[in-house]
């Protein structure tokens, strides 16, 4: 009852709005300068002049580690340059992936490489990646457009060739073969285009004079236009090359590269040289793993 007669004479509600707790209310405008100059300094500051970390680096060069390392430190301090920082872990995770096996890590893939705290985990990565049916794949695409792998015009390697070729280069980069081991299979290969894949090395180049063939050799291998070198140094390269010949067979499109001593030319070619195992046909230097024929793949001229 008590509330019903405060209710309707109105003295109860008349209390409790007196005794209500009190809020200060700001003027709209008040310290509207201070507020305005305060938003004029964030919006027209250099964002240089804020301090943020940089998502692109993870912190300064290390010391070179392989002989790889050594080589482009040493190159890098005789022309005077600085080593760039090393990047961030978000940056090189991208790269790994992109290089080795071209394509993006997965968003599992990406967060358990960001927080791993293993020291190495760089490499282990490296090595993970390596070890991947997509690293085959992804750079036997790559070397079969350096080796002009094309069944059709202008190359015309015919489906099967072409088939067999890609097969032995996918093949060499799964087994890890070294450098010098896959450029001498290529350059000292002989028989069948259809039962020796490695041959189709010299079917696929579209001049197969001496001198076209030591270019191309040249390029391939080496990253270098011999056409532009000294005469005299083009023709000891295209000599090597003066007895190799090719031969057709009764099949349809099979054809035989082969070492024809009849031929003029030096008294020792390239082929029967390296079947002698006389000279090195690539430097000792790429000799010691897959990356050999990576790093070549990625130079091109």
């Amino acid at each position: 009852m008590i509330g019903v007669s405060r209710f309707h004479t109105g003295t109860g509600w008349r209390a409790i709005w007196q005794n209500r707790p009190r809020t200060t209310v700001v003027p709209p405008f008040q310290n509207l300068g201070r507020r305005l100059c305060f938003a004029a300094v964030i919006l027209f500051l250099p964002l240089s002049a804020i301090p943020q970390a940089n998502p692109y680096e993870g912190g300064s060069p290390k010391k070179p580690e392989s002989q790889i390392d050594k080589l482009v430190f040493a190159n890098l301090d005789k022309l005077g340059l600085k080593p760039a920082n090393l990047c961030s872990d978000a940056v090189f995770v991208r790269r790994a992936y992109f290089d080795v096996i071209g394509t993006l890590p997965t968003a599992a893939e990406a967060t358990e490489f960001l927080l791993s705290r293993e020291p190495k985990k760089r490499a282990a990565l490296i090595d993970r990646l390596l070890a991947r049916e997509e690293f085959a794949d992804y750079w036997a695409m790559k070397w079969s457009d350096l080796l002009r792998v094309k069944a059709e015009f202008p190359i015309n390697l015919w489906p099967n060739a072409a088939q067999a070729y890609h097969h032995w280069i996918r093949t060499s980069l799964r087994e890890n073969k070294t450098y010098d081991r896959f450029a001498r299979e290529l350059l000292t290969a002989s028989g069948s285009n259809f039962r020796e894949p490695p041959v189709n090395f010299y079917r696929a180049m579209q001049n197969r004079e001496p001198a076209g063939i030591a270019q191309t050799v040249a390029l391939t291998f080496m990253g270098t236009r011999a056409e532009k070198w000294p005469r005299e140094k083009l023709d000891g390269m295209a000599a090597f090359f003066a007895q190799l010949s090719y031969k057709p067979t009764g099949e349809w499109k099979e054809e035989i590269v082969y070492f024809d001593p009849a031929r003029p030319g030096p008294a020792r070619g390239l082929c029967e040289l390296a079947y002698h195992h006389q000279e090195p046909v690539v430097h000792a230097q790429h000799r010691q793993s897959r990356l050999g024929l990576v790093a070549r793949a990625g130079h091109r001229s």
